[in-house]
């Protein structure tokens, strides 16, 4: 499949460092795919770039206006998992804004969507520990700042 072909090679520069380039490509998954999943999955990969670009207004601007389109498209546990991932990602912007309130707001509700199905799916696990930690940082700062 042409999409997964590349989603691989946008991983790959991610990893190297090279988020435009990267972005791009998750971009052009996202809006050309014909397969809602990996659309969806795209489409966090293209955001998750803005955030390494510390980008966090144009990540905003990416999940906040464009993840309703793709929502909409996906059903059932694929559907919230891509809400999750949604929150989650959001969750990174407002920590790295220093907005403490509303990121363990957003972790909380990704933990909460993820919670059992966490146990069984490695791919849901990452992002449950993931939200977990990010949460625990937040509460950290939270109550130091208190």
């Amino acid at each position: 499949m042409v999409e997964r072909k590349g989603l691989i090679e946008a991983d790959r520069l991610d990893a190297n460092g090279k988020w435009k380039e990267a972005a791009e490509i998750y971009r052009s998954i996202a809006r050309e795919s014909k397969n809602p999943v990996e659309r969806g999955e795209a489409f966090i990969g293209y955001g998750q770039m803005y955030i390494n670009m510390t980008d966090y207004g144009g990540a905003r601007e990416i999940f906040e206006k464009e993840a309703p389109e793709y929502e909409h498209a996906l059903s059932g546990w694929e559907r919230e998992y891509f809400k999750a991932r949604v929150l989650e990602k959001m969750g990174w912007v407002y920590d790295y804004e220093g907005d403490t309130k509303n990121a363990i707001r957003n972790f909380s509700q990704a933990r909460n969507i993820l919670g059992e199905k966490a146990r069984i799916d490695n791919r849901v696990k990452k992002v449950y520990e993931t939200s977990n930690h990010f949460l625990g940082r937040a509460y950290v700062i939270e109550a130091f700042w208190e």
